[in-house]
């Protein structure tokens, strides 16, 4: 079996749609649901209808786009982000701060 899983569910209605397009298509099994972003929410009731199996993608690296995020975790991500993309090192030197 060959397990062939579309990325950025619920990034935003035309990602969700798409993917949900493959799925009813037969072109791909599962998909990473991003969370916190423009049509999460969506995406999740969408997904409680069909046979689409669905993993956490972890966003460390692009901003949030859903309106209703408390100002702490957007300040918290902020933070990553501002980190992770401030060099090329940054993703894959381990730093315990």
């Amino acid at each position: 079996m060959i397990i062939i899983t579309a990325d950025d569910y619920g990034k935003n209605r035309h990602a969700t749609d798409s993917i949900l397009i493959c799925l009813s298509h037969k072109r791909i099994t599962t998909a990473s649901a991003m969370v916190f972003m423009e049509d999460s929410e969506r995406a999740a009731r969408l997904a409680l209808h069909t046979n689409l199996e669905v993993g956490l993608h972890l966003n460390f690296t692009m901003p949030f786009s859903a309106n209703k995020i408390s100002r702490s975790l957007r300040e918290h991500h902020d933070r990553v982000i501002s980190y992770l993309t401030k060099n090329k090192l940054a993703q894959v030197i381990y730093n315990p701060y």
